[in-house]
């Protein structure tokens, strides 16, 4: 499995988890961007929307709006033109179910996330 330097966006308020999958998806080839929330990843995305394969988002970050901070990111993506994947990421698997509100292509991993589960899900959602 290689990124093959594929573009994935990453907003998490957690540095540890940002860290963790730069290294991961980093070694792995994908070009990763990191961001310690919803909003930085959207303007980053809005200066460069041609240049965002993937988001990997954590659900609940400080910034935007408290608790949704990923779903409220994931719906400012799709009115923004972004019809790529969006993978969601949370500690609480009840949280899941809040990404339904996205169009799809979306996904959820649950943390904490193996290597070889992220890797898949990260794959899934570039090969749909």
């Amino acid at each position: 499995m290689s990124g093959k330097d594929k573009p994935i966006l990453v907003a998490d308020d957690d540095k540890k988890v940002r860290s963790v999958l730069e290294g991961l998806l980093g070694f792995r080839g994908y070009k990763v961007s990191l961001h310690p929330n919803g909003l930085y990843l959207l303007e980053t995305y809005l200066k460069e929307p041609d240049n965002v394969g993937l988001v990997m988002t954590d659900i609940k970050m400080p910034k935007v709006d408290g608790i949704t901070d990923g779903i409220t990111l994931g719906k400012n993506l799709r009115q923004n033109g972004y019809a790529g994947g969006i993978l969601f990421m949370s500690g609480k698997p009840e949280y899941g179910e809040m990404i339904l509100q996205i169009p799809e292509p979306r996904a959820f991993l649950e943390k904490p996330f193996g290597m070889q589960e992220t890797l898949k899900a990260v794959e899934r959602m570039y090969n749909g």
